[in-house]
Parts: structure tokens; C-alpha cells; sequence
């Protein structure tokens, strides 16, 4: 279930296509995601989805990452404000411990598939509309030295290393609409958009 509610209207994508048009390129990410679990995802340029980002979504396999926003909305600060709240206490810190939470919205084209990759800060996935089926490993799924190299380049992520062998390692996880699943930072993971 999702640790705080979200209404409808705050990822409304009419609103979201507001606060898009104000975000920085460092902070708004489209990619292509046709490709498939092993392959990259091509950047696109962020720009001319005003007016039209429903239609895009829908014709375009696309993948969409808002980042950092909430410094461009007060509506998804105060949440993520109460996010902590919630969290702090349920892993045994305080809310002023938990350093540098940020908000980020993903946005994908029915049947998108984002690539095998990692992050680097523990993610808290709170899914809302739609499905989508995430599989994720655990670090020791990847060879150390990929991992390693893949963890100091530019933060391509480790797609490269993907293999079909890893599967069996998998824990699979469905999203039906409203669930949240919790991604530890390096573990690799891949989203199956429905």
C-alpha cells in the first residue's frame, strides 16, 4: 500500500506538463525504451511535450524521469515532507537523518521496458496508475568487477552486464496501482511498463 496518499490531480499529466516546461534538462530525463532489458536507452531532447505529452506517451515508447521536484512544486514537497514522516520511524531514525530526500516521477509509454541499471540511493517506488512488473537482484547477481567499473563511469548504470542467466536470481515484483516496494541503493533492477 502506499505510506502516504497521493490524490489524483497531483500527477495529473496536464500538471505535470506544467512543471516540465519549468524544469532544468539536469533534472528532466526522456529516454526511448524500445529496446529491451540489455539494451541502452537513448536519450531525447526533454522539450515539445507541452499540449501533447498524453499523445506522446501513447505513440512513442517512451520513458520519462522528473527529478527532483519538489524544487518545482510545493504540492510534491509537502509530500514527500510527509513521506519522511512516515519513514523515519519505521526504520528507527529520525526524519532530520534521513539526508538529501528527493521526489522523482517516472513516466512510461505502455509496454516500455527500462533497462537493467542501478541507482545510487535507496528508492522508495510508490506506484499509481497502471501496472508494471519490476525485477530486481541482489548486488551479488552482477560480477564484481562489472559492478565496480559500472559504479565509476559516468553513471551509465550496469545494463551492459545484463544476462538472460540472471533471471533465476530475480525476485519478481507486480505493481498493481497504489503498492510501494522499497529498492535497495546498487541492487540492479529492470521495470516491465504494462
Amino acid at each position: 500500500r502506499l505510506p502516504v496518499e497521493i490524490a489524483p490531480e497531483v500527477y495529473d499529466l496536464s500538471r505535470l506538463e506544467t512543471i516540465m516546461s519549468r524544469m532544468k534538462d539536469s533534472d528532466l530525463f526522456c529516454r526511448r525504451a524500445t529496446g529491451g532489458v540489455g539494451e541502452p536507452m537513448p536519450r531525447i531532447p526533454s522539450s515539445g511535450f507541452t499540449g501533447c505529452l498524453e499523445r506522446r506517451l501513447e505513440k512513442e515508447c517512451l520513458s520519462i524521469n522528473m527529478s527532483n521536484l519538489q524544487k518545482y512544486d510545493s504540492v510534491i514537497s509537502e509530500v514527500l515532507d510527509r513521506f519522511v514522516r512516515v519513514l523515519a520511524p519505521a526504520i528507527q531514525m529520525r526524519s532530520s537523518d534521513i539526508l538529501y530526500p528527493t521526489a522523482a516521477i517516472f513516466l512510461s509509454s505502455p509496454r516500455a521496458t527500462t533497462c537493467y541499471h542501478d541507482d545510487r540511493e535507496n528508492n522508495f517506488l510508490m506506484h499509481l496508475r497502471g501496472r508494471k512488473t519490476l525485477h530486481v537482484f541482489p548486488s551479488k547477481a552482477t560480477i564484481a568487477s562489472e559492478f565496480v567499473k559500472a559504479c565509476f563511469r559516468k553513471r551509465q548504470g550496469i545494463h551492459e552486464t545484463y544476462r538472460s542467466d540472471l533471471e533465476r536470481e530475480a525476485q519478481v515484483f507486480p505493481m498493481p496501482p497504489r503498492t510501494t516496494l522499497y529498492i535497495p541503493r546498487l541492487c540492479p533492477h529492470w521495470v516491465d511498463n504494462g
